[in-house]
């Protein structure tokens, strides 16, 4: 999964970038994604689109590709979500 800093690398050539994918893919929010983002949303104080990429890395047991260590160190440290770091 990529959240918007891993896009915004990618399209302007950034460090790391080169992990990007070229691909996108959009798949359905199905009902447990929709449930987990609500809770990670009212537990974190994060924004509805991080809520839904990190509750869809949950669900599909993916990895969140990103650089935004403000919003995500704390979430990494106590919940089961994988990530890799591009910066």
């Amino acid at each position: 999964m990529l959240d918007a800093c891993a896009v915004i690398a990618a399209l302007s050539n950034e460090e790391g970038s080169d992990m990007a994918s070229s691909t996108i893919i959009v798949s359905e929010i199905t009902k447990e994604i929709f449930a987990e983002a609500g809770r990670l949303k009212a537990n974190y104080r994060i924004s509805l689109a991080d809520a839904f990429v990190l509750a869809q890395t949950k669900v599909t047991e993916g990895i969140l590709l990103t650089s935004d260590h403000h919003e995500f160190d704390v979430i990494e440290a106590n919940e089961p979500i994988r990530f890799l770091w591009i910066r």
